[in-house]
């Protein structure tokens, strides 16, 4: 660029020659260009274009602003050589000899200033005055003017808290304190636990969400080891107070060290009602059951209510807290929607909106469960280590739903919304109706029922907005229903609350009545029916509510002779038997006489509902009759032998004939629990399936098929390919319902081997199991595995009941079951010692259970891709096998496994286990593609595309391959996107149409699944306009963060960058931000980032000014090739390490030097 300056009385400043200019690296100043081109040396205020008229103008100032010629170098006053642009906004200019000279010389401006629309988000009430927005204490200065009132909340023991919910009908409708953890059935972290811990336990370069206390809103560029040496600093040494309130930390190793308290567990709807087998690793799933929260002294949290109205359980580890609370009153709920949804909240202090606010003050050890909807504030005296979470619960669930209505009339961004929240809803409601529905009855607390209710009119309205809302929001609803679960939502979500209705005692069944409304009804086109007083009742036919008890006698009054006339076939009798008959002209006749009484009882919300009916049963046999019954009497017929009914009649999993039985009697501490996974070691000796395409996963979360390989966006010939070591090829899923292979992700045939209503769920309380049910009841689920207790007692009765069953899925589930339970054992019990030998027998048996399925007689497909994945890490301690592992994938793919078969050809294109056959490998690979696996499909389009594995070029067939790619795309498979993207981009169009707004749409898909190549490029297309899209820094840093936060060491660098020159109104500069994203990316090996290290530290950028280290990074960078890091040393050498030009740099000066590019 034209650097500019403002002359004084000092020399002009020195600074690095601009992209495109033939000057050294030291530009001369004003005064010297003033003798070379005739001026006088003297007078150093005149440039060659000054005139009379000018010179007046100027009046001597002091402040000029100079302007550099980017040809001759000559410098000018902008007032004289200038055409009223402003000056700052020049990127390259020429004076009028050179221009005229060369008329290819044409000035250019810069790209436009980084500044941002957004308005900043300050909590800086009207009565605090103004310039106190940026100190942190005024919170605390403003405290001592308001009333707060002392708390009345119960401080309780933990023992106390399963009487309390079940007897105190106030339960969880105001926080309680428990002041000890004794009793509360909760595990956390030993007291000595440190932040370092922390970041040790989860990984120092996990992004961290950090709260500025002084403007409330987040500081980017935050990991946790960055966050631990902060927290580690004296108070008076933090620049900021920073406070961290959202780390989730479920599926690390911090989380195992941490068990909720037990009342939570019991209640939590997510615990409870969620899928097991839809928990866990790869598993979207609502996760805020586990949070850690660090703040330091003087942290202030502000007034908010958990997201969808959730329960808070908060455990103090060390430290203290102090919060203030506000009621949910319908009023207090009122202002804060008020507040929190228009520009009060920056004027005004909620509790002066309130009635009334309660202070409370935790200290180390206390535990306080709030309960939904409460507003509260929080400050943080000292710095404090906290751990706790979120739940929802079916006691208030009217709160949680107005919380929820809340947020939705506020526009709460989705990020800080409960997730998953109307699914979550469905399951419950799911599971509620199956409850209802059991034979064996159900008794729930009225609070419970009530709740239940409200949720019932939240599902309905769901309903209808399905039936009758606009296509949009048909739409939104659909994709919030759990198929895998509900298969009829409206009639699910009617028949709960017809049910409920009827378990409370109301009459009507019609559609009217509900408390739940909805905001967006109004948005959708969606209006309540009232339905007509002539309209028939819906669920008419439905059975009444089961009774809860049932008692019936039956007595028998013996029998006597009498004389009646026997009534004609077609004779009306009415009229005659109604009443007691005549015995005139009659034969004689045997009357049997018997009294049945049935009394029952079942619980209402009134209080109890008895009925006592009492039945006399005759019944009147002729004497012809009689006669011949007595003949048939004396014939022996034998009692057919009893047989139980089949799976097949019953309609049952083929498996449920093998579960043991009354799983009624489960100890409590065996409740539905959260799947886990199974985690193999590392294995850094086996490399197939991994990183085969160029580019391996992230090591934090293994993938199931290897990334696919990136390539260079402007450069379509094929890439040599790099190997790496990696695990996740054999990654084995031993938890799930299946094998976690791509056959069961992606292909159509991926459903449940047997009926959906058969679906797996967490177990509920049952009264018998299959084999004591009776054919009228075959669509009753005996025993749910996806959640069953690990007992030995348990263990040994399941044993037993899997011999007689011959289904292969079932002994298959067995033996994960039994892995399961090894790995339970081995955590939980207190005797290690015996704890692990039990483990071993059991991980023992599993192991020969699966090898007998995957190697004698029809083998089963799962069973060998599972043993295979064993094989190939080295799990359940197998020795690590190629070659075995690649005979059980080939077994499997010859049955149309899709992931084995992806697996085989991966293991031929790298020699694991086999040698390379590329014909072969590309063989697999075209089947695993035709079986539906993502993976395959786009490795097949990049072999089709390139001509690899001795393949033909085929670019048509190619392109269709990763558009099927692309269609199925997911977090795990967005390459296909990517590289789509790539190819509508080429402004050749060689290959498809050149279209820029498709390729940029493709890769927002691609990023959107978390692809980071995509999401670098798309912070490159926003910070330079290309791809259509417009120059928005905003956005560019938002992408490179997202690419940088998982250590994609190009956007870090590109971050670096933005670092360096800020932008105004998104990013504040900072040295020594440019320099710590710079090294991160340097550490990865980047050559161009290793290069900026060491310019940095020669330069004296975000560190000391130190030449022998920045010599240290050049010489890194030129092992790597880097012509710049050479001709840097080749300089360092030829002058004695002294660098003539340490000005700091501009952006564009920056990238000439390769310091950001």
């Amino acid at each position: 660029m034209a650097p500019s300056r403002r002359k004084s009385g000092r020399s002009a400043a020195k600074s690095p020659a601009p992209k495109g200019s033939s000057k050294a690296t030291q530009s001369p100043s004003p005064e010297a260009q003033d003798s070379a081109h005739g001026g006088s040396g003297n007078d150093s205020e005149n440039c060659p274009a000054c005139t009379p008229a000018s010179k007046e103008a100027m009046n001597g100032s002091r402040k000029e602003n100079w302007i550099e010629c980017d040809n001759c170098n000559t410098w000018y006053h902008w007032r004289c050589a200038g055409n009223g642009e402003d000056v700052e906004n020049i990127a390259k200019w020429y004076c009028e000899p050179c221009t005229l000279s060369d008329p290819s010389r044409q000035m250019t401006l810069k790209t436009p200033a980084r500044k941002s629309s957004r308005k900043r988000t300050q909590r800086d009430y009207a009565n605090l005055n103004s310039g106190l927005g940026s100190d942190p204490n005024r919170f605390l200065r403003m405290l001592e003017t308001k009333e707060i009132k002392k708390d009345p909340f119960r401080r309780m023991k933990g023992g106390e808290l399963d009487a309390w919910l079940h007897d105190d009908e106030n339960a969880l409708r105001e926080p309680i304190i428990i002041e000890q953890p004794d009793g509360l059935g909760m595990k956390m972290p030993p007291k000595d636990l440190t932040v370092e811990h922390v970041a040790e336990y989860i990984g120092e370069d996990t992004p961290l969400e950090v709260i500025d206390v002084a403007s409330q809103s987040t500081a980017s560029g935050w990991n946790l080891g960055k966050w631990a040496d902060y927290y580690e600093l004296e108070p008076s040494k933090r620049e900021k107070v920073l406070n961290v309130i959202s780390l989730e930390i479920s599926g690390t190793e911090l989380a195992d060290m941490i068990l909720p308290p037990k009342i939570v567990r019991d209640l939590d709807w997510v615990e409870n009602f969620w899928p097991s087998t839809r928990k866990g690793k790869n598993n979207a799933y609502p996760k805020v059951q586990l949070y850690c929260l660090m703040g330091v002294a003087g942290a202030w949290t502000d007034w908010h209510i958990d997201f969808a109205g959730s329960s808070v359980y908060y455990h103090i580890l060390k430290g203290s807290k102090v919060f203030y609370f506000i009621r949910p009153t319908p009023a207090n709920l009122a202002a804060y929607e008020k507040w929190s949804g228009s520009e009060l909240q920056y004027e005004t202090w909620l509790g002066d909106m309130a009635d009334e606010v309660y202070k409370v003050e935790l200290v180390e050890g206390n535990t306080m469960i709030i309960p939904t909807g409460w507003i509260h504030a929080v400050h943080t005296p000292i710095d404090t280590l906290v751990f706790g979470g979120n739940f929802l619960h079916s006691y208030d669930v009217a709160t949680q739903l107005r919380v929820r209505e809340i947020e939705i009339n506020t526009q709460v961004p989705k990020k800080f919304t409960f997730p998953m929240f109307t699914k979550l809803c469905w399951y419950v409601g799911d599971k509620y109706l199956r409850d209802m529905k059991a034979p064996s009855g159900f008794s729930f607390p009225p609070r419970v029922l009530e709740g239940i209710l409200t949720l019932s009119e939240y599902l309905v309205s769901e309903a209808r907005i399905l039936e009758t809302g606009s296509e949009q929001a048909k739409k939104e609803a659909k994709e919030n229903i759990p198929t895998d679960r509900v298969k009829d939502a409206p009639a699910m979500a009617r028949e709960l609350r017809w049910r409920v209705k009827q378990a409370m005692g109301y009459s009507s069944d019609t559609e009217e009545g509900g408390a739940v409304r909805r905001a967006r009804h109004a948005v959708s086109g969606v209006k309540r029916r009232r339905p007509d007083e002539d309209e028939h009742p819906h669920f008419r036919n439905f059975k009444p509510k089961a009774w809860d008890v049932v008692l019936t006698t039956k007595e028998e009054e013996g029998t006597r002779r009498v004389r009646a006339r026997r009534p004609a076939d077609d004779e009306d009798v009415k009229r005659e038997w109604t009443e007691e008959p005549s015995g005139e002209d009659g034969t004689e006749a045997e009357v049997r006489r018997a009294v049945e009484r049935e009394i029952k009882v079942r619980r209402t919300v009134r209080g109890v509902e008895r009925q006592r009916i009492e039945r006399t049963v005759e019944e009147w046999i002729s004497a012809m009759s009689l006669d011949v019954h007595e003949s048939m009497s004396k014939l022996s017929v034998a009692d057919p032998v009893p047989r139980a009914p089949s799976a097949m009649s019953q309609r049952q999993p083929r498996h449920a004939a093998t579960m043991p039985a009354d799983p009624s009697h489960y100890p409590p501490q065996y409740a539905p629990y959260p799947q886990q996974q199974w985690q193999p070691p590392y294995n850094p000796l086996f490399a197939a399936a991994s990183d085969v395409l160029g580019m391996g996963p992230p090591p934090a979360q293994p993938a199931p098929y290897p990334p696919p390989s990136q390539y260079q966006p402007s450069q379509y010939a094929p890439q040599p390919t790099q190997y790496q070591p990696s695990y996740s090829s054999y990654a084995p899923s031993v938890a799930s319902g299946h094998s976690g292979s791509s056959a069961q992700m992606y292909s159509p045939q991926s459903t449940e081997s047997y009926q959906p209503e058969f679906e797996p769920r967490p177990a509920y309380q049952r009264a018998a199991t299959s084999a004591s049910l009776a054919p009228s009841s075959a669509k009753s689920k005996a025993v749910d595995l996806n959640a069953p207790p690990f007992t030995k007692e348990y263990i040994d009765q399941y044993r037993q009941r899997i011999k007689a069953d011959p289904d292969p899925e079932a002994h298959f589930l067995y033996a994960k079951y039994l892995i399961d339970a090894a790995k339970n054992i081995r955590t939980t019990h207190a005797d290690q010692r015996s704890a692990k030998k039990y483990s071993e027998v059991l991980i023992a048996e599993s192991l020969k259970v699966i090898r007998r399925l995957a190697t004698q007689g029809d083998a089963y497909d799962e069973a060998q891709f599972f043993l295979a994945n064993c094989y190939g890490t080295g799990a359940l301690g197998l020795q690590v096998d190629h070659e075995r592992a690649y005979h059980l994938y080939l077994q499997a793919a010859k049955q149309n496994h899709a992931a084995a078969s992806y697996r085989v050809a991966v293991c031929n294109e790298v020699g694991a286990g086999t040698k390379k056959e590329p014909s072969r490998a590309a063989a697999f690979y075209r089947k695993a593609a035709s079986l539906g696996d993502t993976a395959g499909m786009y490795k097949l389009g990049m072999i089709l595309l390139y001509g690899q594995l001795g393949e033909q070029k085929n670019p048509r067939e190619a392109i269709s391959w990763l558009k099927r790619a692309a269609e199925q795309a997911d977090e795990e498979n967005p390459h296909a996107l990517h590289q789509l993207a790539l190819l509508y981009e080429d402004p050749s169009g060689q290959l498809v149409p050149h279209d820029p707004a498709y390729a940029k749409s493709l890769l927002t898909q691609a990023a959107q699944l978390g692809y980071t190549p995509s999401q670098y490029k798309l912070g490159q297309c926003y910070e330079y306009g290309s791809l259509t899209c417009p120059v928005d820094p905003r956005r560019s840093i938002a992408w490179y963060t997202k690419a940088a936060e998982k250590g994609d060491a190009e956007a870090e660098l590109a971050l670096s960058g933005w670092y360096l020159t800020g932008s105004e109104g998104v990013l504040k500069q900072s040295d020594s931000e440019a320099y710590l994203w710079a090294r991160r990316a340097a550490n990865k090996g980047l050559s161009k980032a290793e290069y900026a290290v060491g310019y940095y530290a020669e330069v004296g950028i975000g560190i000391k000014q130190d030449i022998e280290f920045a010599k240290r990074w050049y010489m890194r960078a030129a092992a790597q090739g880097n012509k710049r890091a050479m001709n840097r040393l080749t300089e360092m050498k030829r002058m004695g390490n002294k660098r003539n030009n340490v000005a700091r740099p501009t952006r564009q000066q920056a990238k000439d030097e390769c310091v950001i590019s």
